[in-house]
């Protein structure tokens, strides 16, 4: 049966979607960087997250089974740059809201928002895992054969993956609206504290 034009963009939309909207390290990231320094901070890491969703949709649409083994087979190195990389975020985080607490507050770079967020998701063993299953399904079905269908699953991806982003940060504006800086502060330090343990189990693991 012939492959329509929408359906791998509807394929990876829904993609992106599903490999974005649980919650995780980036997640956390997201909200508190949205709290501590605005919207555009908060989109600018979803953007990182999203662009890394992307690359890893490349992977799915080209079937590129070969390279998938080879990400599969360095998981465990992968999964120790993800640990430090979120015990780092995660103090950085908490000096940050030291730093607010001080009246010292730092000014957003949303370059360095978007690469550290890059960095994080491609090297998320989880996320890792969820694009070599979908590598394994979309290969079987055969919905991104051809390059017009491939690249259209992969940009299905990135929309999917920002649109969840989008939402994440547009709830936590309306939430920081109603919270006081003193309950913003004290979650960004949770946050921050999860992170870091977060980080310390991966390393562990």
């Amino acid at each position: 049966m012939a492959i329509l034009p929408w359906q791998p963009l509807l394929a990876g939309l829904m993609l992106g979607l599903a490999i974005a909207a649980p919650p995780g390290p980036v997640g956390l990231l997201c909200m508190s960087r949205t709290l501590a320094h605005g919207a555009r901070h908060g989109l600018a890491t979803g953007l990182g997250a999203a662009l890394a969703d992307a690359g890893y949709g490349v992977l799915v649409a080209l079937g590129a089974t070969a390279l998938a083994d080879l990400l599969t087979a360095h998981a465990a190195e992968l999964r120790l740059i993800g640990g430090f990389l979120l015990m780092l975020l995660g103090a950085s985080q908490l000096a940050s809201a030291a730093a607010v607490c001080a009246g010292a507050r730092a000014a957003p770079r949303h370059g360095s928002a978007l690469l550290s967020a890059l960095a994080l998701t491609l090297t998320n063993p989880m996320t890792i895992l969820a694009f070599v299953v979908a590598l394994a399904a979309f290969g079987q079905s055969g919905a991104a054969t051809g390059g017009g269908g491939a690249w259209a699953l992969v940009v299905g991806v990135l929309l999917g993956s920002m649109l969840w982003w989008c939402l994440l940060v547009a709830l936590v504006v309306w939430l920081g609206r109603l919270l006081s800086m003193a309950a913003q502060r004290r979650i960004r330090q949770l946050s921050a504290l999860a992170l870091m343990a977060l980080g310390g189990a991966v390393l562990l693991g």
